[in-house]
């Protein structure tokens, strides 16, 4: 797994694509969600990255950086993108899309895992005057479509569907609104720090600056996302920072099982207890078509006990983002 010293470098890199995106709400005429997933997939592309010149910090810069460490680890993003027929566009979001996380340890093959997400994106909207504040709403939110995620939810596993909610930097807010979004969050670091590397790392984020800046944030699908409140009153407890929910799947598995609250929520990883939900939302995520037909069917008969259409949850997304992390790439030979 990471070490602490691995931290830095990929919180710089995740928070940099963030912010890059996050910005994207506080122009005069805001992005919507499918431009601003768009955008999202854009900048995990590394050649993108090189071309745009964004974010400053891209995945030549961390690489670099772990390769100064001497501990031979490697970052890679793969994105993917599938065409889709008229008929699924019709009836899909197209702000959808998976998202997978690999760790290979190419010494120790018992530590590699992956993990595996279902991801449905809402953007928080700015109030009549046109700034965001507390009571700013994602008003795109649909009863209907809550209900479906849930069924999804209920089929592949809870942790396998995901929010991700598109919201401005916390610097983007009403000085009113950022004072009380930090507020909630000071009252989470009381908690969520603890002596441990991510607990650590945390620490040292929000010690010398004015807090978490994110604008990036994943939720499950128990509670339907309302507004700016919703979002930061739960703030590392039933929301997390996109950047905190990705660096908490690196660290060792095991670690904090004694502890009450993980910064990341509860991880949908398929390690050596090998779950199954993993390698079902895996498998849709890549495309498969025995996956996808097992699991719209099996929604189907779900659907008609509870009166559900599931012309509108399809489950194939229109991309998907893989990112990996390979220790000990550079050996001539592998351990078992």
């Amino acid at each position: 797994m990471l070490g602490p010293q691995h931290y830095p470098p990929l919180l710089s890199y995740l928070d940099g694509i963030d912010l890059c995106l996050s910005r994207q709400l506080l122009r005069p005429t805001p992005a919507t969600e499918t431009t601003l997933t768009q955008s999202f997939v854009a900048l995990m592309d590394a050649t993108t990255q090189r071309r745009e010149e964004l974010p400053r910090f891209n995945i030549d810069h961390l690489n670099a950086a772990f390769a100064e460490m001497g501990d031979d680890l490697q970052a890679e993003v793969r994105i993917d993108t599938r065409p889709h027929s008229s008929h699924f566009e019709a009836n899909v979001s197209q702000s959808d899309f998976g998202l997978v996380l690999e760790y290979q340890n190419l010494m120790d093959s018992r530590f590699n895992w992956t993990a595996a997400y279902l991801m449905q994106a809402k953007r928080l909207f700015p109030t009549k005057s046109g700034n965001y504040d507390m009571t700013s709403r994602f008003d795109s939110s649909d009863a209907e479509q809550h209900r479906r995620l849930r069924d999804l939810a209920a089929e592949l596993g809870e942790e396998a569907v995901k929010y991700i909610f598109y919201c401005p930097p916390v610097s983007g807010f009403t000085a009113s609104a950022g004072t009380a979004i930090r507020t909630h969050h000071n009252f989470a670091f009381g908690e969520m720090i603890f002596d441990y590397a991510v607990g650590l790392a945390l620490r040292d984020a929000v010690r010398d600056t004015p807090g978490v800046n994110a604008g990036i944030w994943l939720s499950g699908t128990k509670n339907p996302p309302v507004d700016t409140l919703s979002v930061h009153q739960s703030a590392f407890a039933r929301t997390h920072p996109f950047s905190w929910f990705l660096l908490t799947h690196f660290q060792r598995r095991g670690a904090l099982d004694h502890v009450t609250h993980d910064i990341g929520g509860v991880r949908n990883i398929d390690g050596a207890g090998n779950n199954s939900s993993v390698a079902r939302t895996r498998d849709i995520i890549d495309g498969d078509p025995a996956a996808c037909r097992t699991l719209i069917d099996a929604l189907g008969d779900r659907a008609r006990r509870a009166d559900l259409d599931t012309e509108n949850i399809r489950p194939l997304p229109a991309s998907s983002v893989t990112i990996t992390i390979r220790a000990g790439s550079g050996l001539d030979h592998r351990l078992s």
